[in-house]
C-alpha cells in the first residue's frame, strides 16, 4: 500500500504545523524499511464531528489458467474472488493497542525501486497477521467461475 493509504499517528505537537505522523518500520523478514504514513487517523467533518480515519483494501485474486493449446482459447485471468481487509486506524497501529509493537511483519516491505524517493516507498499489509488481530477485518467473497 502506498503511504497515501495507511494513517499514522496524528502528533499534534506544535499548533502551527498541524498534524504530523511518526515514521514506522516496515518490517520483513529479510529486510526492513522507514515508512511514511501520510494520512492522519482522525479529521474533522464540516459539521464539527470527529472522525477515524477508516482504511478498506481489496484485492482481487485472478486464477491462472494454462497458456493457450492448440486451437482452444483459455480465456485469460479469470476473477475467483475478491479479499476485502480493513487496515488498523494509525493510532490502533502506533499507540493503543500498538499493533505494530504487537505483530511483527504486520506491515512489511513492498515491492520498490531503491531508487525511489524514501518518503514514497510502499508497505505491504499482512491480511494473515490482521486476521490473527480480529477475525472480522479480512473477508473474502468467492466468484463462481461460470
Amino acid at each position: 500500500m502506498s503511504h497515501n493509504q495507511i494513517s499514522g499517528s496524528g502528533n499534534w505537537n506544535v499548533l502551527d504545523n498541524g498534524v504530523e505522523n511518526s515514521i514506522i518500520q516496515a518490517t520483513g523478514t529479510r529486510t526492513s524499511h522507514d515508512f511514511y504514513p501520510s494520512l492522519p487517523p482522525l479529521v474533522i467533518l464540516s459539521d464539527g464531528t470527529i472522525a477515524p480515519i477508516i482504511v478498506i483494501a481489496l484485492k482481487p485474486v485472478y486464477k491462472m489458467l494454462k497458456p493457450t493449446r492448440g486451437n482452444t482459447r483459455n480465456d485469460g485471468q479469470p476473477l475467483i474472488r475478491l479479499d476485502i481487509a480493513c487496515v488498523p486506524n494509525g493510532l490502533l497501529l502506533t499507540q493503543q493497542p500498538n499493533y505494530l509493537a504487537q505483530y511483527n511483519g504486520l506491515l512489511f516491505p513492498g515491492k520498490d525501486d531503491k531508487s525511489k524517493n524514501p518518503r514514497k516507498l510502499r508497505a505491504r499489509v499482512s491480511f494473515e497477521i490482521l486476521t490473527k488481530i480480529a477475525s472480522w477485518r479480512v473477508k473474502s467473497i468467492d466468484i463462481p467461475m461460470s
